[in-house]
């Protein structure tokens, strides 16, 4: 059929490697799981990756309504506009109907600036010349490392 490579097992797709995991991504915890120790290790071998627990949509949605939550409230926000439109025009109510077919689009530009606006945010860096500023904090971690 196919190499064991193609075809991980359900155990190995259970978790993902710190190499497949991006650097932005705070959806990935660590698991408790045991490194090899340091000394069986020789000389140019790299550890095995750590493993990452895969995060629930529970504790994804929690994590993302704390740091964005105005985006949930308008989402909320639309659906009363688009459920209480759509009501008014089952009622036969035309005038409450573009109203709230209104407020519902209205709604919708909020809540897309809204998340527009926390995408700008994040990517903010108010440092002067964060270039360089990295680089200094490179070099002064390799010193520390290469004293201790």
């Amino acid at each position: 059929m196919g190499s064991s490579q193609s075809h991980p097992s359900w155990q190995q797709s259970r978790y993902i490697t710190r190499m497949e995991a991006s650097p932005q991504t705070s959806a990935l915890q660590p698991t408790s799981s045991a490194a090899t120790p340091d000394a069986a290790l020789t000389k140019g071998d790299e550890p095995p990756p750590q493993l990452y627990r895969v995060e629930s949509f529970s504790d994804k949605f929690i994590r993302k309504f704390s740091s964005q939550p105005l985006v949930p409230i308008g989402c909320v926000a639309t659906a009363y506009f688009l459920a209480s439109g759509i009501k008014s025009f089952r009622d036969r109510d035309p005038i409450r109907s573009q109203k709230m077919m209104r407020a519902r689009v209205g709604a919708q530009f909020v809540t897309i600036m809204i998340f527009i606006g926390y995408l700008g945010y994040e990517q903010l860096d108010f440092r002067l010349a964060p270039a360089y500023q990295d680089k200094k904090k490179r070099e002064q971690q390799q010193q520390q490392q290469q004293s201790d």
